[in-house]
Parts: C-alpha cells; sequence; structure tokens
C-alpha cells in the first residue's frame, strides 16, 4: 500500500517451469506454473507502458510435453488516478474510500508487526 505508485523498473512474476520426464524417454514432461499475482493498493499509480508482467511458466519438451502455465493477476485498488499498461490487463478497482489519511502508518505498527503482535 502506498500513496503514489511509479514503476521506473520492471515487475515480473512468472510460473514455474514444468519439470523433465523420469529420465528413460517415455514420460511426458509436466506442465509450467501459472504467473504470479501482483496487487497494488495506492491513490494514484504511473505504471508506464508493460512494466509489470505477469506470466506463465515453460514446459520441458521431452517425451508428450505438458502445455504451458496461464498468466498470473494484476489488480489495482485506487482512489485517484491511473495512467499505463500491465501484461495480463490489470484488473482496475477505484474505490473512494481510499483516501490520503490511510497511507500513513502509525509509528508503533513496525514495531508492532515486527513483534508479530499484528
Amino acid at each position: 500500500m502506498s500513496k503514489d505508485i511509479s514503476i521506473g523498473g520492471t515487475v515480473s512474476v512468472t510460473g514455474g517451469k514444468g519439470a523433465k520426464d523420469g529420465g528413460d524417454g517415455t514420460g511426458g514432461s509436466g506442465g509450467g506454473g501459472a504467473g504470479g499475482s501482483v496487487l497494488y493498493v495506492c491513490a494514484t499509480a504511473t505504471l508506464g507502458t508493460t512494466k509489470t508482467t505477469s506470466s506463465g511458466g515453460t514446459t520441458e519438451a521431452a517425451g508428450s510435453p505438458g502445455g504451458s502455465g496461464s498468466v498470473g493477476r494484476i489488480a489495482l485498488h485506487h482512489s485517484g488516478t491511473v495512467t499505463g499498461t500491465t501484461t495480463p490487463t490489470f484488473t482496475d478497482i477505484s474505490d473512494a474510500t481510499l483516501v490520503e489519511s490511510s497511507f500513513e502508518i502509525p509509528p508503533y505498527a513496525y514495531i508492532r508487526l515486527m513483534r508479530g503482535l499484528g
């Protein structure tokens, strides 16, 4: 959670690669894992062009290969403006209850989290 998000580099989550067959060449390989999840919660976001991605993993090409994994999911909960694109396209959830005071963390919150007092 952040008041303003601006992506300068890249954020990429990718599913794992499917396992090879047992080594004797008679079995197929496993399918790739699904892409991961990305959740942004903010007032405003500047995402850039396809700087956030979530893609499926690949498979080994031995025997009868399993398929590639599906893409993951990207969601953006915001109260203000959003510019940019992601791959796959993000789920856009506008929430007016996300106000500036929601993004202020009391000084004791960090200590409580570190001590497991939540």
